[in-house]
């Protein structure tokens, strides 16, 4: 599943715990791992004369100790790992970057640096999932950082976008013998916000719940055509809360969503849903695009 992952690094907790994190995966998963920093033009004082392509003696010591760092976590575990250090818009050159290596995953912290000593995480996360043709993990915090896969949760509406991400979670349950929970959200309330005269709330509700069930139970068959245990739940409730407090209930490790899901009234939870998932949820989450 697996041959090449990135990891954009800025010398932050979060980004060190997404090291650790993917060099886990890579292990797995027989990967390698490309550690990249990026140098955006407002991370340079005004003093210093930013080349077209940096060299190590051009960059302040933070980014070689976030480089070192990460690398070093990567030799403890035996992985095949390579840096690199560009200059440009952050979430552009973590994409040009990950096309130039074949990467299959790219892996970052949800948070970065702030104010004058940001370099590259935090809302480039979120431009990155936006934009990105491959997959993306991201890691909350250091609580999360290469901690074991038991429980796979993932939210479904039937849509590509969730069917990659059912994807990737079955191959990702299968190398940790991890269980893979389907959940699909019926949001009664924007059902009410969005009903016509003459449709009864609850005639949506029942049909939704038809056609939520054969979601679950898709995502089911595929995992356990794996040889994966799945469990299947179809619940009601605001998106992101019934994904965050289903997770919760089940101590998840992992959440796998799609980047995109169904559009006008069918639409269930996924696209900007995803990125509040991001926000919110203590575990990582595996957002998976259209394509790939």
């Amino acid at each position: 599943m697996y041959d090449t992952i990135v990891v954009p690094v800025d010398g932050s907790a979060p980004a060190q715990a997404a090291a650790e994190t993917a060099v886990q995966l890579a292990d797995t998963f027989d990967a390698d791992v490309s550690l990249l920093a990026v140098v955006e033009p407002s991370d340079s004082s005004p003093t210093e004369s930013l080349p077209d392509a940096p060299g190590r003696d051009d960059l302040s010591s933070q980014w070689l100790q976030a480089l070192d760092r990460a690398a070093a976590t990567a030799s403890k575990a035996d992985v095949p790992c390579e840096t690199a250090i560009e200059s440009g818009v952050a979430h552009t050159e973590i994409a040009a970057h990950a096309d130039r290596v074949g990467a299959d995953l790219v892996a970052m912290g949800t948070h970065g640096r702030t104010g004058i000593d940001r370099l590259l995480l935090g809302s480039v996360t979120e431009r990155t999932l936006r934009t990105l043709e491959i997959p993306v993990l991201t890691i909350p915090g250091v609580e999360a950082a290469g901690a074991d896969i038991d429980d796979i949760v993932v939210p479904t509406d039937g849509s590509p976008g969730s069917e990659r991400a059912a994807e990737h979670a079955c191959a990702v349950a299968d190398a940790y013998d991890a269980t893979v929970h389907a959940l699909a959200v019926v949001d009664v309330q924007s059902l009410a916000a969005v009903s016509e005269g003459g449709v009864a709330i609850s005639d949506l509700v029942s049909s939704l719940e038809a056609q939520r069930e054969h979601h679950v139970e898709a995502v089911c068959e595929r995992a356990e055509a794996r040889g994966v245990p799945c469990e299947s739940a179809v619940v009601e409730g605001t998106p992101q809360t019934a994904i965050r407090d289903y997770a919760d209930d089940r101590d998840a490790d992992l959440i796998a969503m799609g980047t995109h899901g169904r559009e006008g009234v069918k639409r269930l939870f996924l696209g900007s849903v995803t990125e509040r998932t991001v926000r919110e949820s203590e575990v990582p989450v595996l957002a998976a695009p259209l394509a790939e």
